[in-house]
């Protein structure tokens, strides 16, 4: 059988190396002189630049990229950043402030710049940002016939997820104009979007604490390991 996969960003280099462990003949087509999309890298002058992402999230224990790997069987050419690293600088009207990696180095962070009023908001979205990753990989979609036993006994999980369905991350951050223009930045880095539905809000802030990591040589090293054997 063969399979034609369309864009060889990262995306589409993954899906390309599935099939092809899956014993499929794959063909990946790309209408750009170097692979990665969005996450990859390219020179001009003598110089490397990196086209968008600059770090990898998601290579904590059982986080998407770290399962990835090991579908693929391949380790990430990746530095993981240690707990305390300064992930982000945010240059707000009242200063300067650090998004450090770590639960609790962030925390610590944002109490002592934006006050306690902030952490309940925090506490929310770290619980959202844990449910959806535990039901995510567990939730079997179109589900079949013997799996709907499965789905009932994730709807523990799942029930405490409805009230935020619809609803905008705006209404339930703290109403601080200082945390709010904050808030509003990272969201559009990480959701391109000022006010998504809180759900997804909640998931795309949980972005450095899934493991980020730095790429020696720049992000296209990630797009070369997995486009190997697929040329």
């Amino acid at each position: 059988m063969r399979a034609v996969v369309v864009g060889a960003g990262i995306g589409g280099l993954v899906a390309a190396r599935l099939l092809k462990r899956a014993g499929l003949e794959v063909v990946v087509l790309e209408a750009h002189t170097y692979p990665g999309g969005l996450a990859g890298s390219f020179y001009h002058r003598g110089f490397r630049f990196d086209a968008g992402a600059t770090l990898l999230s998601g290579l904590a224990p059982g986080a998407p990229l770290a399962r990835v790997g090991e579908a693929l069987g391949m380790a990430w050419p990746v530095e993981p950043l240690p707990l305390g690293f300064p992930l982000m600088e945010v240059l707000l009207p009242r200063g300067r402030l650090l998004r450090p990696v770590g639960r609790e180095a962030e925390r610590e962070a944002q109490r002592d710049f934006f006050g306690p009023q902030v952490l309940p908001f925090w506490t929310w979205q770290e619980d959202r940002a844990k449910r959806l990753l535990e039901v995510a990989h567990r939730l079997p979609w179109p589900p079949e016939r013997e799996e709907v036993g499965l789905l009932l006994g994730l709807l523990p999980g799942l029930l405490p997820l409805l009230p935020d369905l619809l609803r905008r991350v705006s209404r339930l951050a703290p109403s601080a104009p200082d945390f709010r223009r904050f808030l509003e930045a990272q969201l559009l880095i990480s959701a391109q979007h000022a006010d998504p539905y809180a759900l997804y809000a909640a998931l795309a802030l949980d972005l450095p604490h899934l493991g980020p990591a730095l790429v020696p040589g720049g992000m296209g090293r990630v797009a070369e390991a997995l486009a190997q054997g697929l040329e």
